[in-house]
């Protein structure tokens, strides 16, 4: 791959990084790395710096628009690498936790695409009202070229009344859906349920 093909290739994954962090509404949640855009972005793709800027700047009170871990790829090659993420969606009544749902993904690629991928989940109840069914539904899959790999997950969890003996009154089913990328960088979406 030439500087100028690994260019236009951080430049269009960038591009659609910035169109889908653009869905606050929706629940999209990007977490930007710093090294990311403060070394790499300006060398690569300069015109699309004020877009992330903007939009790190719209979510500046939120805190979770950086990722801190050093950026695995230099502006010439994607170096060869892994990571380990876990995002989480966590239920909460009055502040207080209720449920949760994690899914850790461990990802290696090498100069061009991801090589490798290890998904896990797994569903935390922290109320004595709720248990834990598990896993509902999930579905995996890469982009065309292997450089993304897409991830959904659905949990079920029962909420109990406190009627003795106990009767369902409620099922809630949160999701992740997340994107991870060859060269480290990732993104997710939650919905709690």
């Amino acid at each position: 791959m030439s500087d100028a093909d690994f260019e236009e290739f951080c430049r269009s994954h960038l591009s659609e990084v910035i169109a889908y962090a653009d869905n606050p509404a929706k629940g999209v949640h990007v977490r930007w790395n710093a090294d990311l855009v403060s070394k790499i972005v300006p060398r690569v793709a300069p015109d699309l710096q004020a877009a992330i800027d903007s939009q790190i700047k719209a979510q500046s009170t939120s805190n979770d628009w950086f990722h801190e871990e050093p950026a695995t790829a230099s502006p010439k090659a994607l170096v060869p690498g892994s990571n380990d993420v876990t995002p989480s969606v966590v239920a909460y009544v009055l502040g207080s936790p209720i449920y949760g749902l994690y899914c850790r993904i461990h990802w290696e690629w090498d100069s061009y695409h991801i090589t490798s991928v290890l998904p896990s989940s797994y569903g935390q109840v922290y109320a004595s009202l709720y248990t834990d069914e598990g896993l509902n539904a999930t579905q995996g899959y890469y982009n065309a070229d292997q450089t993304i790999y897409y991830k959904w997950v659905q949990w079920h969890f029962i909420h109990w009344s406190t009627y003795p003996g106990g009767v369902p009154v409620g099922n809630a089913y949160p999701e992740l859906n997340i994107q991870v990328h060859a060269g480290g960088s990732w993104d997710y979406q939650s919905v709690s349920g």
